[in-house]
């Protein structure tokens, strides 16, 4: 594997890491690529035990009416079910509550980093200028390309593109049960939760074709709005 940087200091490892297709397409294919990710953590942590991945409690707040059809990835969750009136949020009108998987993307990472080289494979920490060179130095019968954002230099893709998150992190206590909260379309802007064992991640933003990643000022409004959707929050 090659590549200029490996766990734990790569974009993943500072993820969230809920199971949700959000903002993908097309459908069809998102939702058969999430149901075959949810398979593969189900068999992982069946044979390998708690390797930073669990099912836990969250719900999805909206500020709009119900729609009249469910969300199209809600037949492949468990215990989905309608929020009532007394389990709704202000600025909230409608809302689900289900389970999903949680990773802890840095643990996660860890465990699958070592496994590979348990099984040989070899982590080559350079950058990728060509796909041909890697062939030749590498003398691989196969490439698999996974650069993501670097195929806009390196084959002049410019369809791909960043979308800019922002997350606050608080440490977690040790009381607090594991659950995450989203609210999509709050009036002030993106806003979601998720609560692990190691660690609280709060956001967030969703800014298309924003490259930066310099601070600004969204860690402000991600940190008071948290505080307002999860009181408990601001007790921590």
């Amino acid at each position: 594997i090659v590549a200029d940087r490996f766990t734990p200091n790569t974009t993943s490892d500072g993820a969230g890491g809920i199971w949700f297709p959000y903002k993908i397409e097309p459908k069809e294919k998102a939702l058969q690529w999430s149901i075959e990710t949810w398979k593969v953590f189900d068999a992982l942590t069946a044979t390998h035990g708690d390797i930073g991945i669990s099912l836990v409690s969250g719900k999805e707040y909206s500020s709009k009416p119900l729609p009249p059809e469910i969300p199209w990835w809600s037949p492949h969750v468990k215990d989905f079910e309608l929020l009532s009136d007394d389990e709704l949020i202000p600025d909230a009108v409608c809302g689900y509550s289900f389970k999903v998987p949680l990773v802890e993307t840095y643990r996660y990472l860890r465990w699958l980093h070592d496994k590979l080289v348990g099984l040989g494979v070899v982590f080559i920490k350079r950058s990728v200028t060509s796909l041909q060179d890697e062939i030749v130095s590498t003398k691989a019968d196969l490439l698999v390309n996974c650069l993501g954002l670097g195929n806009r230099v390196l084959l002049n893709d410019k369809e791909i593109t960043a979308v800019r998150g922002v997350l606050v992190r608080a440490k977690t206590p040790s009381n607090v049960i594991p659950r995450f909260w989203d609210f999509p379309d709050h009036p002030k802007g993106l806003s979601y939760g998720i609560i692990r064992r190691d660690v609280a991640l709060f956001g967030g933003t969703d800014n298309q074709d924003d490259f930066s990643l310099e601070p600004r000022e969204d860690a402000e409004r991600i940190e008071k709005q948290a505080k307002q959707i999860d009181p408990s929050f601001a007790d921590w």
